[in-house]
């Protein structure tokens, strides 16, 4: 059985919750537990180590038999849009006499996505725990401690090592847990800022160093926080050189667990019904030419509608929403704005700022697998992400974030000269606030109230 070594633990953001978790292994050969996974089997990176996880709400995701609530089959109809995001496993809650899971395990192959099942508290989770993994999960997510089963994370690993392919167990202990047990760590945006990593060895360990900025006022708690610091959050998470967990609706800003809104309007349309034959009309008497008729003006036919142009954004009302029937609960309070719709089509939305996100974390080396370095700067989360070794033309990523309502200067020029890196101008990769990121000075990068940018320090080199 493989752990995770205590130098490479995992730094997870969920913008939610504090939890303390552990993620192992099942063996520790590189194959595969189902055919169509994107690893090979022979690449040297464990696949869960920079995986992008989506915990799905699953009543509340997408409903496909009209009832009012999601199920599995409606996970499987939205595959396409989870790829989309980047996400390389989702995280779901099954029945085990729901016999549809393995249709949702075989769409999630072709797409290169894992299922992972979640596990709730009960004296038979170990029965439960060795049926989903027979079924072809991926892994295992354990959402609290199992206090009432006398079951202890070991006895969940050893179920997982006997199971081949490189299956895992998220597995969240209790706070009575020894460190050894606490490899995943979760801070939230708020009064207490998102943690980075130290590059101390012995301090990640324990517990990661972070910057200090000033704390959010109450509106602007996770869950209510407005579209600008939701991005910031979001960046936060995803330029950690770690795993990351998003809750479904979080992409698009969802405040309340709620129906996830497809479209403004959360539903789909009825279909039209079928026209009901009718029995031919009877013949109208020639007419007697003895006889004037009434005048009939003459009515020009309906033009024709103008057809739309090439990539334009379908009508949000035509798309198919949550569920073909009533929905059971109510939308969130931000559901006409907070919809996949309308966030697909601006390319400025949080849903394409998450999308963007995904990509970087999955292909820059710097914020890949880099070593982080955090900058002391008030009311700021700044950082720099220093490219590996084995990445030679990689070169540092600055992560900054303006918490204020103001905007803000921030000199880097002493930083860098501590780091002994040379000035230079930042090459955009991200901002919150345009869709084209500028190109600014690392002198001084200046930054619009609630914002972050990303940009990779274009010339760059150790001095001597």
């Amino acid at each position: 059985m493989v752990i995770l070594s205590a130098a490479k633990d995992l730094l997870l953001l969920s913008g939610c919750t504090v939890l303390a978790c552990a993620i192992t292994t099942a063996v520790p050969a590189q194959t595969l537990a189902q055919p169509g996974w994107k690893n090979s089997g022979l690449n040297a990176e464990h696949w869960w180590r920079n995986a992008i996880f989506y915990r799905v709400d699953v009543p509340h995701f997408q409903d496909s038999d009209g009832d009012g609530r999601g199920d599995l089959p409606g996970i499987a109809q939205r595959l396409d849009y989870l790829q989309s995001l980047g996400v390389d496993a989702i995280i779901v809650a099954a029945d085990p006499a729901d016999d549809t899971f393995g249709d949702l395990v075989r769409a999630a192959n072709a797409r290169h996505l894992r299922v992972l099942v979640s596990l709730r508290p009960d004296p038979h989770i170990l029965d439960l725990a060795r049926l989903w993994l027979t079924r072809g999960a991926a892994g295992l997510y354990t959402e609290t401690a199992q206090p009432d089963t006398h079951l202890s994370t070991h006895e969940l690993r050893s179920l997982v090592d006997s199971f081949p392919g490189e299956r895992i167990l998220l597995d969240r202990p209790g706070t009575d847990a020894p460190p050894s047990e606490a490899h995943l760590v979760v801070t939230p945006l708020g009064s207490q800022p998102p943690a980075v990593p130290s590059t101390e060895p012995s301090k990640r360990t324990r517990k990661p160093a972070a910057a200090h900025p000033a704390p959010l006022p109450a509106s602007e708690q996770p869950g209510n926080i407005a579209g600008a610091l939701q991005k910031t959050s979001a960046a936060q998470l995803y330029t950690v050189a770690t795993a990351v967990l998003v809750r479904s609706g979080q992409e698009i800003g969802l405040q309340t667990p709620s129906p996830l809104p497809w479209t403004p309007t959360n539903i789909t349309p009825p279909k039209p019904a079928e026209p009901v034959a009718e029995e031919p009309a009877k013949p109208e008497p020639p007419p007697d030419p003895s006889v004037y008729g009434a005048f009939k003006p003459y009515v020009p036919p309906r033009p024709k509608p103008a057809p739309k142009p090439p990539g334009a954004p379908p009508d949000p009302a035509t798309l198919p929403g949550f569920t073909t029937g009533k929905l059971l609960d109510p939308p969130a309070p931000n559901a006409a704005t907070a919809n996949v719709a309308l966030e697909d089509a601006d390319p400025l939305s949080l849903l394409n700022f998450y999308r963007r996100l995904a990509q970087l974390h999955h292909d820059n080396p710097a914020l890949r697998s880099g070593a982080i370095i955090p900058l002391d700067h008030a009311n700021a989360l700044a950082c720099i992400h220093q490219a590996p070794a084995s990445a030679r033309n990689a070169s540092p990523v600055v992560v900054a974030a303006n918490l204020t309502d103001q905007p803000m200067q921030l000199p880097l020029e002493d930083d860098f000269k501590k780091l002994r890196l040379h000035n230079g101008s930042l090459r955009p990769l991200l901002a919150s606030w345009t869709a084209d990121a500028p190109s600014l000075s690392s002198y001084n990068l200046i930054l619009p109230p609630r914002s972050v940018y990303i940009g990779e320090l274009y010339r760059s080199s150790a001095t001597r």
